[in-house]
């Protein structure tokens, strides 16, 4: 836009704007508005309404109307002068007016008529037009009718050249033999001339390729016959030719199959002519007159006759004669028993039709030919054989017998890619599996039966070695490892009965093609089921634990889950004697029953109660090598097994890391199973670039779906075992803790005797991580890499352990703190509000700094775990380190029961006042199974509660009860009667040490817990 058009818009925007008032207007209303073409009354006094009443509304439009009138006044003013002198200026209009009219009615008569001779000539030519069309199409027609006459006499003409060439060939037969057999001639000369179809086998070799090349041009003249006749097939003259071109086409088409046949007949014995040399090896009489007839037959459109005609004179005696040569010579079944004979039998019908009608087919499928719109690779090959086959073996395709169903189709896969190998394009390949025969082919191998057989079969035997009600253990040769087997060792018997499914399910001897996702399926099911079984017996062995606990809160000492049930021998395990104080502990799956009925159920209901911790630990210990299996050498096994050779190379492109993706994705790989065989490179032709990457991205998918499925059947897998090994952690923490409540023993020990202050640790904190040390010696745990025994059980333990202790020591300093105050307020009153000042360490200092040493000797013990083959050569310091830097619930026990400055002993006996930071090699995270790696620190899930309630307390009893209540708490549990067969799986009970530290704790209750104390001071 100009700036002279901005100006002059602007310029008559001011002059409406003065024109319609607006400068009087209020902001509000807009009276531009009122000259829109859409203006709607009701809709504008709507919107106005909203910002001004309508009394004000009413009377501000009143004004602008009055405005209005006032400036149409003015504006009629403005000009009324010129308006009223308007009609004095406009003298002698119509004199003008009349003079130019006369030029202008001349001109339009004058262009009206230019107009009529244009339209008159126009009219002209386009009948013109119309008439040489209409010639131009009668000519047409008449050349039409022409040319169909002259080719019909053509056609008459060589269908008699036809018919003079079989009498002469007749009668050229019969004369050698007319001196044998007097009037033979005759009538073969008349056979041959109302049939001729007799004529044919009758022919040498040059005068049979003679009459096959009359019968190729007789056939392009009846084609081109026909194509004429339907341009023309609404002239009468063309209808009346019908019936002629009807029985031409049924003459030819006599003696085109009698030609055809004489021509791929076998040579008869004792031919000697050149021409038949081939034929006395098997091959067919005239090659060259078989091409002849072939391309007769194309260009009639007999393609299904020419077809069956090869079919029925050389594919079908020849497969015939192979087939019972193989019933003869092998076993009975034939290839029923096995692939090996369906292979070699199709290897011999394939050889065979090579060398019989290798130039045949070479033509037909050559690029470019003329003989494309015949089939004999599929409609007489293929068709032929699969007929035969189900015919003759029946068994072949019978999938009641998995090994040789499997090997017979893979034959039969094998011998449909020779099939395809024999095509020069992909056209051709595409066109003989789109083929009615190749379909039927595959309609017969009813593989949906075959792997219902192969699921019951697999499925049931892990169905069965999971619903044992004992825990059997592993054959020999799969808990020991081999350098040849890439499976892990396992020391369950389902654990390998599951390995053993997962093989068969992955196995090249198992799977086929088109059944890829169902194996996969399988094997995904498989893993789920072993995952469910781990967790119901997780689930079993927590509510045999929270039910054990509830009913050991008011039982007796003999019942299991009371502190004296090992000692009166009425533990029926670690899961019934060890109660747990997790509020998730009564939780399980589906399938678990109570922890008192395990006995009465199978599966894992059965033994997950009844065995110890020690022996359950090898469950564990086999998810992790299964987990480890999926996700690593199954994995590649089966990438091996996709359809397409783009999915095993994206193996070696790819890591084994899962990648996420939804298995939708198996509808993906589904339709990666069912597609065909790709084609062998001699039959792909020039490759698409643009194909073969869309086929690599998506093999590339189907890839990184299956190994996302697989990496989550193994995340299943190891999320089990390791609920498993929670549960049992817990059970130790319970174990560990019954030791921890020793130390309510030190008020006594302090408050009835003027003890100095300690300066060791004291004796029952040695016996604390006992439990934790006999289950890491169990022969399980030992198989599992440092990281994962320390990442499943020492970090745990550790973890619940500190806390319970930091929670048990808490209230009991505040419960010594608060009667030593009592007790200061009393001795106060007493001395009449006097204190001494030369006090000694008070009996609350004393307590604290027994706690702190114990803290101390039990952080020291926690790291040497943590630190393992590396705590040889460790101080105190480090150990201490380690501990605060893994488990944080230690540094809160530090906290609570950390004593006043001045009363920090010296290190002696290598304990140290204060850790030093934490060693950075604590900060790794726990690896993968197999894969050892330094301590991480552990995170727990929630904060452990406190315990419950003692029902028994420490004091009035004197000496001997205190003694005999140390002895009872830290005695473990005797070991379950297990299985038999399964004792020997690890180190049985707890550890030797276990005993001797139960000795020291009982000896320092008796020594140091003589004297009793009433509650109301506890």
């Amino acid at each position: 836009m100009t700036a002279e058009e901005v100006s002059n818009g602007g310029a008559s925007a001011a002059d409406s704007a003065v024109l319609l008032g607006r400068a009087a207007c209020p902001v509000w209303l807009n009276p531009e508005r009122f000259l829109e073409q859409e203006f709607n009354a009701d809709a504008c006094v709507a919107d106005l309404r909203r910002y001004v009443p309508l009394a004000t509304l009413q009377n501000e439009l009143s004004s602008y109307l009055a405005t209005l009138k006032t400036k149409l006044v003015e504006v009629i003013n403005e000009d009324y002068a010129d308006y009223v002198g308007l009609s004095g200026r406009l003298a002698n209009v119509e004199g003008a007016v009349v003079r130019m009219r006369k030029p202008l009615l001349e001109l339009r008569d004058k262009l009206h008529a230019v107009q009529e001779a244009v339209r008159t000539e126009l009219n002209s030519l386009n009948q013109g037009l119309r008439k040489r069309k209409e010639v131009a199409t009668q000519r047409a027609l008449l050349e039409l009718i022409l040319e169909v006459a002259h080719v019909a006499a053509k056609v008459d003409k060589l269908l008699e050249e036809v018919v003079a060439a079989d009498q002469h060939a007749t009668a050229a037969a019969a004369a050698p033999s007319a001196g044998a057999s007097g009037g033979g001639g005759a009538g073969g000369a008349g056979a041959a001339d109302a049939g001729g179809g007799g004529a044919g086998s009758q022919l040498a070799g040059p005068d049979l390729v003679a009459q096959c090349r009359l019968l190729e041009r007789v056939a392009a003249e009846v084609s081109r016959l026909a194509f004429l006749a339907n341009k023309g097939k609404d002239l009468a003259f063309i209808r009346s030719l019908e019936p002629r071109i009807a029985s031409h086409r049924a003459a030819l088409r006599g003696r085109l199959s009698a030609a055809l046949t004489a021509a791929l007949a076998p040579a008869p014995p004792g031919g000697g002519s050149a021409a038949n040399g081939a034929a006395a090896n098997g091959g067919p009489r005239n090659t060259a007159a078989a091409l002849h007839a072939l391309h007769a037959a194309a260009d009639l459109g007999e393609a299904e006759a020419a077809e069956g005609a090869v079919r029925r004179v050389v594919v079908a005696p020849l497969v015939e004669r192979l087939i019972t040569e193989h019933k003869a010579h092998g076993p009975a079944g034939g290839a029923s028993a096995g692939g090996g004979g369906l292979a070699a039998l199709l290897s011999a019908i394939l050889a065979a039709v090579r060398r019989e009608l290798g130039p045949l087919l070479d033509a037909c499928l050559a690029p470019g030919s003329a003989l494309r719109g015949l089939d004999l690779l599929g409609a007489a090959v293929l068709d032929e054989v699969q007929g035969a086959l189900a015919a003759a073996l029946p068994g072949v395709f019978s999938p009641g017998v998995p090994p040789a169903f499997h090997a017979n189709y893979l034959a039969a896969a094998a011998w449909l890619r020779q099939l395809e190998g024999l095509c020069a394009t992909k056209t051709g390949v595409e066109r003989l599996r789109a083929g009615p025969a190749y379909g039927a082919l595959m309609r017969r191998w009813n593989t949906s039966v075959y792997f219902s057989l192969l699921f019951q079969e697999i499925a049931g035997e892990l169905e069965d070695a999971l619903s044992g009600d004992k825990l059997e253990p592993a054959p020999a040769s799969a808990s020991s490892a081999s350098s040849s087997d890439p499976s892990p060792p396992l020391l369950l018997a389902p654990s390998a009965a599951l390995l053993r499914c997962l093989r068969r399910a992955a196995s090249p001897d198992v799977v086929l093609p088109p059944l890829t996702d169902r194996f996969l399926r399988l094997a995904l099911q498989l893993a789920q089921r072993y995952a469910t079984w781990a967790l119901a017996a997780t689930a079993a062995r927590r509510e045999a634990a929270a039910a054990a606990a509830a009913a050991g809160a008011g039982a007796p000492p003999g019942t299991p889950g009371t502190p004296g049930a090992a000692a009166h021998g009425g533990g029926a395990g670690v899961g019934a004697g060890a109660g747990t104080g997790s509020p998730g502990a009564g939780a399980g799956g589906a399938g678990a029953g109570a922890g008192g009925a395990g006995g009465a159920a199978g599966g894992p209901v059965a033994w997950s109660v009844s065995l110890p911790a020690e022996e359950l630990m090898a469950v564990v210990h086999d998810t992790e090598a299964v987990a480890a299996f999926l996700a690593g050498p199954f994995t590649a096994t089966f990438l091996e097994l996709l359809p397409l050779p783009a999915a095993a190379a994206a193996l070696a492109t790819a890591a084994s890391s899962g990648v996420a993706s939804p298995l939708a994705s198996a509808s993906s790989l589904a339709s990666l199973g069912s597609m065909p065989p790709p084609p062998t490179p001699a039959a792909g032709g020039a490759a698409d670039g643009g194909g073969e990457a869309a086929a690599a991205a998506a093999a590339a998918a189907v890839a990184a779906a299956v190994r996302g499925a697989l990496a989550e059947a193994a995340e299943a897998v190891r999320g089990a075992g390791r609920g498993l090994a929670a549960a049992l952690a817990e059970e130790a923490v319970e174990r560990c803790v019954v030791v921890v409540r020793q130390l309510k023993g030190i008020t006594a020990t302090y408050r009835m005797t003027a003890k100095a202050p300690p300066s060791r640790a004291s004796h029952y904190v040695g016996g604390v991580l006992a439990p934790l040390r006999g289950l890491l010696e169990a022969g399980a745990v030992r198989r599992l890499a440092p990281a994962l025994q320390q990442s499943l059980l020492v970090l745990p333990v550790g973890e619940g352990v500190c806390a319970r202790y930091a929670a048990l020591a808490e209230e009991l300093l505040v419960s010594v703190r608060k009667t030593e105050s009592s007790l200061k307020r009393l001795k106060k009153a007493k001395a009449g509000g006097e204190e001494d000042a030369a006090a000694a360490v008070s009996d609350s200092d004393k307590i604290t700094l027994q706690l702190h040493l114990d803290a101390a000797e039990l952080g020291q013990q926690l790291g040497r775990l943590l630190l393992g083959a590396g705590a040889a050569g460790a101080t105190p310091a480090q150990e201490l380190a380690a501990a605060a830097a893994a488990v944080p619930s230690f540094r809160r026990l530090q906290e609570v029961v950390a004593p006043p400055p001045g009363l920090m002993p010296p290190p002696a006996g290598g304990a140290a006042a204060a850790a030093p930071p934490p060693p950075p090699h604590l900060a790794a995270s726990a690896p993968a199974f197999g894969a050892p790696a330094a301590p991480a620190a552990y995170q727990p899930q929630a904060p452990p509660p406190p315990p419950p309630p003692q029902a028994a307390a420490m004091g009035g009893a004197g000496s001997g009860g205190g003694a005999g209540f140390m002895a009872a708490a830290a005695v473990p549990p005797p070991p379950p009667a297990g299985p038999p067969a399964f004792g020997a799986l690890g180190a049985a009970g707890a550890a030797p040490g276990w005993d001797a530290a139960s000795a020291g704790v009982a000896s320092e209750g008796g020594a140091g817990g003589g004297a009793g104390e009433p509650d109301a001071l506890l």
